[in-house]
């Protein structure tokens, strides 16, 4: 019988401790991604004005994915609509892209305007990245009560996270 010399029971001690090293590295790296991972506000934790301009929210990007820009400008400020109308419908004809809400939070509500953000997740479904990458974006939007209706007045995106494909 081969005896194991005790240079070669080091080296494999020195490769099973790297070893779990990695192994519990990577696991707090998932874990953190998991602490920080977007969740979709519960509508329990939303009053009646923030579960309302979710639900518009919600609707533009339905509309977005449906490729109706009539739709979706039905939610903005009037002012806003006859331009950002004609943006995209020459955007959804160059592009296929599916937006999925991740999370969403009211930051401040005060007389009649109010902040929101967003994070959506945007997915390009054809082949080409070169013009539309797949992210996920942190979106604020601002909302304004005109007649008694909520409306988007302004979006920003605040931070991109692009993804790998």
């Amino acid at each position: 019988m081969k005896r194991i010399s005790k240079k070669s029971l080091i080296l494999v001690g020195l490769a099973l401790a790297g070893l779990s090293f990695l192994i519990y590295n990577y696991s707090q790296q998932a874990n953190q991604k998991l602490a920080n991972a977007p969740q979709i506000a519960q509508e329990s934790s939303l009053d009646a004005d923030g579960k309302t301009v979710k639900s518009i929210f919600e609707q533009t990007l339905k509309a977005s994915n449906e490729k109706n820009a009539a739709a979706y400008v039905s939610y903005l400020v009037p002012k806003a609509r006859k331009n950002t109308e004609a943006q995209l419908a020459a955007s959804f004809k160059e592009q296929d892209i599916t937006n999925t809400l991740l999370s969403f939070r009211v930051l401040k509500e005060k007389d009649g305007h109010l902040l929101a953000e967003a994070k959506v997740k945007s997915i390009n479904n054809t082949n080409n990245q070169k013009n539309y990458r797949d992210n996920i974006a942190t979106i604020d939007v601002s909302y304004v009560k005109q007649q008694g209706k909520w409306l988007i007045d302004l979006t920003t995106t605040i931070d991109t996270q692009l993804l790998n494909k």
